[in-house]
């Protein structure tokens, strides 16, 4: 499907727009690699899983989940933490960085 996004595209850097749309592929692809890399801001004063997040979808129905969880204590982190299958699965290692820093 045709969907507008306000996504912007430079200098090597795709950045989020700043309304909560997406961006997808036509493409269809079976057995693949992924590696994303990723840079998320400091909200400042706001709940947990608004501080700096977003997400990539695999087939629509799975979410890699990104979100500024530099900090949370191993035994407070959740399946809703970055680098989760979204309310499915933590991630086998906890290696997040600070906001504004690229991580992978």
């Amino acid at each position: 499907p045709k969907i507008k996004s306000k996504w912007t595209f430079a200098e090597g850097v795709f950045t989020a727009s700043p309304t909560w749309d997406s961006v997808m592929t036509a493409d269809s692809y079976e057995d693949f690699v992924l590696h994303i890399e990723f840079n998320v801001n400091e909200a400042g004063d706001v709940e947990h899983e608004r501080n700096g997040n977003s997400g990539l979808y695999l087939q629509l129905r799975y979410e890699l989940q990104i979100l500024n969880s530099f900090q949370v204590p191993a035994d407070k982190y959740s399946r809703v933490d970055c680098g989760s299958l979204y309310g499915m699965k933590k991630p086998d290692q906890i290696a997040c960085l600070p906001a504004g820093e690229w991580q992978s």
